[in-house]
């Protein structure tokens, strides 16, 4: 199988009316993935081939070519390696797999090695490899375009001026860089589309913006190109305008890996989910209104209990809500609102809500008030409550409910269920606590200092964080580099997880504590579950009796 891939994001410290087409998506489809899924992770792959069964009889287009794979895989475990060799070839002639490397070892496969088709199925995933990087030239300069051609479409029309820009660079994991702007050094076949091979490590392979030949890029990985209706490229073209409008530090909100701040914000998720659904359903706008309603009350004692992070709650709800909203909304993909149920599908599911929420509450509130005709959106020059907007263009006056009512709203979203999940969950995170307060605070550590204005690009995996209240974040799957300072690091690969290994930042990001290292050396320092490589100039020393350790510049 595949490894999945989290969406990642890079970190600057300390600076850091159209018509909706609406369209059900098949939800039988991502019901019986998901549990062909978990049955794989659980070993039965008996009952995963049945649930992949069901799958492919759909012929539904939103397969994806890593359903085929993995649907291969089980059928190859279970035996029936005709319908493995019947989804992998299509997979490599129709979808041009290419990974030799992955295929040719992946364990799941070995049942095929001795079929007589097998050789001449690698050999065509050779030949995908050799023309790999001209097919993807073509792809880039198609989804580019679409792009261009959505948003000189929109001309404006969203928020009041065209988010297009051609500064837009599109990367591979081989070091590659793609844009229909032309730059440095850059190579161009037919003066559309220009291409370069960049240095290691002058770029972060993530989808954000950031600095290129001393200009401001949107940056978009490879796999993102291509199978989203142009969403990722609007997505971080709105972050590459937003930016410019106002300056937001999008920080995580760390209340939201506590209890009773999980039970609020996903008691809105599932009256936020309702209306989405009911939208779907084509149901009279007052019951959408109603569950709306719903959703804004709850967001309300959310807001008012954690009040003293409501300005950097608001601050990520407007960097990466408003970019989520933008980049469905504006996109080609027919069905925005099932997009938007999947979305808060997804997010809530994750170990942790303090960096996702806003993905799934900006483009759920941002719809559903589209949809009702709420006069919402102006322009992008200030900060955006949702809850203000309604009470100000809907009700006129603070939203106010009886604790009745809030009792009936809680029965009608799901509350019951949703607080016996997180009174479970509170137990597991206690433990997870635990184990990170002995290796962060009773345990020596290593620690290293950022100075104010320092830069370091930072991508890891949002659902795999942990608050440790009163030290900062814990980021169980992270890779950073300060080139100009330290150097870089990273967890391992294979020995990443919650209450398995981790990396505290302080919340401002001015310190990064590491678990004590089991070797030093010289410019590689080794952890269990992570690796560190100094820049020239720096050094470990010892700063206490305790043992703890310091990374410092030489003098």
């Amino acid at each position: 199988m595949p490894n999945l891939f989290a969406k990642t994001f890079l970190i600057i410290v300390l600076f850091l009316s159209f018509a909706t087409v609406i369209f059900p998506q098949n939800a039988s489809l991502e019901t019986n993935y998901s549990e062909a899924m978990k049955a794989y992770n659980a070993k039965d792959y008996k009952v995963s081939a049945e649930k992949f069964r069901l799958v492919f009889q759909s012929n539904a287009k939103e397969i994806t070519n890593s359903m085929k794979y993995n649907g291969a895989c089980v059928f190859a475990l279970v035996g029936d390696n005709e319908m493995s060799l019947s989804l992998l070839n299509n997979l490599v002639t129709n979808g041009f797999y290419s990974d030799y490397n992955h295929i040719s070892t992946d364990s799941d496969l070995v049942s095929l090695h001795d079929h007589p088709i097998w050789n001449s199925l690698l050999e065509k995933v050779k030949i995908n490899k050799q023309t790999a990087p001209e097919r993807f030239k073509a792809k880039v300069k198609d989804e580019l375009s679409k792009a261009k051609e959505i948003l000189t479409a929109d001309g404006g029309k969203l928020w009041g001026e065209s988010l297009w820009n051609e500064n837009v660079l599109v990367m591979d994991d081989e070091n590659n860089v793609y844009s229909l702007q032309k730059f440095a050094e850059a190579k161009s076949d037919d003066g559309i589309i220009f291409y370069k091979k960049i240095k290691e490590g002058e770029l972060s392979y993530t989808n954000t913006t950031q600095q290129f030949q001393g200009k401001q890029w949107a940056t978009i990985r490879k796999d993102y190109i291509g199978n989203d209706f142009s969403e990722t490229v609007i997505h971080e073209l709105f972050h590459l305008y937003h930016s410019q409008k106002i300056k937001l530090k999008g920080l995580i909100v760390e209340y939201l890996d506590e209890t009773n701040g999980r039970i609020l914000l996903r008691i809105e998720f599932d009256a936020l989910r309702n209306a989405l659904t009911k939208i779907n359903e084509g149901a009279e706008k007052e019951i959408v209104a109603k569950y709306l309603e719903d959703a804004l009350l709850f967001r309300q004692l959310r807001q008012r209990k954690y009040a003293e992070f409501l300005p950097q709650a608001l601050d990520l709800e407007n960097v990466e809500g408003l970019a989520t909203y933008t980049g469905v909304r504006l996109s080609a993909n027919p069905n925005k609102v099932s997009h938007a149920i999947k979305e808060i599908d997804n997010r809530e599911s994750a170990k942790s809500l303090t960096r996702s929420f806003p993905y799934a509450t900006g483009l759920s509130y941002g719809l559903i008030f589209d949809y009702l005709k709420i006069n919402w959106r102006s322009d992008l020059a200030h900060v955006y409550d949702f809850l203000k907007i309604y009470e100000t263009k809907v009700l006129r006056k603070k939203l106010s409910k009886s604790k009745i009512y809030l009792g009936e709203t809680q029965l009608r979203n799901n509350g019951k269920k949703i607080i016996t999940e997180e009174a479970k969950r509170e137990k597991e995170n206690a433990k997870i606590e635990n184990f990170y307060r002995i290796q962060f605070i009773e345990e020596p550590t290593l620690e290293i200092l950022l100075e104010k204005g320092s830069g370091m690009s930072v991508s890891f995996d949002m659902n795999s964080t942990f608050s440790l209240k009163g030290k900062g974040v814990v980021y169980t799957q992270i890779k950073a580099a300060n080139e100009k300072g330290f150097g870089s690091f990273s967890t391992i690969a294979g020995k990443e997880g919650l209450g398995v290994s981790g990396i505290l930042l302080s919340s401002d990001f001015s310190k990064i504590t590491f678990p004590k290292p089991i070797k030093i050396e010289e410019n590689k320092i080794i952890g269990e579950t992570y690796e560190i490589n100094l820049n020239k100039g720096w050094k470990v020393v010892t700063i206490n009796k305790k043992g703890d350790l310091q990374i410092k510049k030489i003098d």
